[in-house]
């Protein structure tokens, strides 16, 4: 019965680690409603600053402001890659990470900057690793993305490098996120504008800028240098905060489904082994039978 007794083990050990897979699932559900209820509250608001820069940028000329300059392609680039802090979410730091790997190998002169501890295994592709950022993916706030904002506006105001790419995923639903790749700095003209955020929905092209906005529908008071000013620094901040808020809600769902598979996986395990277990016990009460009938019939022999 040392069989039984292992296979009784194994169903015990199996049910405890499925107890886990289905707290955590329901953790990450939580959190996911609550990721996914922020991630699109703000997707408006950063749709509509990405379009008052851009219409500003094309009134006044892509040379008008530091940021909104073409890129530099003479000076290294800067790769921000956004991954969790924490692992059991399936394939999300794995998409995030092969993107970073791929843009690093296209791009020689790349130096990162990584946010999350998960993101620090690109230390395995590059030895450029200029500073990591953690502990702000989980629960993201406006606040906690301004240290990472002003690292990357100095390294790209000081001109160290002609342009900053930023390496997210990009929540679709519950069951689908993609990584992107998009272009943070300098995020001005034609081909800034559109690198920036041509993986969201709903933004309007610079063509269209120039179709709807016409010489009278633009007003720029006290003057259009010190409103670009002002309001570039906050248009770069919110377009990062709602990086880390898509990646945010994209981290628990990838989560949520990862364990919700793993509890359904641990259930199938667990079922295969009861049978094996009942298959097992049935055919000791058989050959007890048929030991006992067999002493019988010699007794009465």
């Amino acid at each position: 019965m040392a069989g039984s007794r292992f296979i009784r083990a194994r169903i015990k050990s199996v049910k405890n680690t499925r107890k886990i897979t289905k707290a955590v699932e329901l953790v990450a559900a939580s959190k996911m409603r609550r990721a996914i209820s922020a991630a699109q509250q703000s997707r408006a608001y950063a749709r509509l600053a990405d379009e008052m820069v851009r219409a500003v940028a094309l009134r006044k000329g892509s040379g008008f402001h530091p940021y909104l300059r073409e890129v530099d392609t003479t000076k290294p680039r800067l790769l921000l890659v956004i991954a969790s802090d924490r692992g059991l979410a399936g394939s999300f730091n794995a998409n995030v990470l092969k993107l970073a790997v791929t843009a690093i190998k296209k791009e020689k002169e790349t130096d990162v900057v990584t946010v999350g501890k998960r993101a620090d295994s690109v230390r395995k592709t590059t030895t450029r690793l200029v500073a990591s950022f953690t502990g702000i993916t989980d629960t993201p706030r406006l606040l906690e993305a301004k240290p990472l904002l002003e690292f990357v506006t100095k390294e790209f105001s000081e001109g160290k490098y002609g342009a900053v790419d930023l390496i997210y995923t990009e929540f679709k639903s519950a069951l689908f996120q993609q990584a992107t790749v998009t272009q943070l700095l300098p995020m001005g003209g034609a081909q800034g504008a559109q690198a920036v955020q041509g993986s969201q929905r709903g933004r309007m092209s610079p063509e269209e800028h120039k179709e709807t906005l016409g010489e009278g529908d633009l007003v720029i008071e006290p003057s259009p240098r010190v409103v670009i000013d002002r309001l570039l620094p906050q248009v770069l901040q919110v377009h990062l905060y709602q990086a880390l808020l898509e990646s945010s809600a994209s981290e628990h769902a990838a989560r949520m489904m990862a364990m919700r598979s793993a509890s359904d996986a641990a259930k199938d395990m667990i079922d295969d082994l009861t049978m094996s277990f009942n298959q097992m016990r049935q055919a000791g009460i058989t050959r007890e039978i048929a030991e006992i009938s067999g002493g019988k019939a010699a007794l009465e022999g």
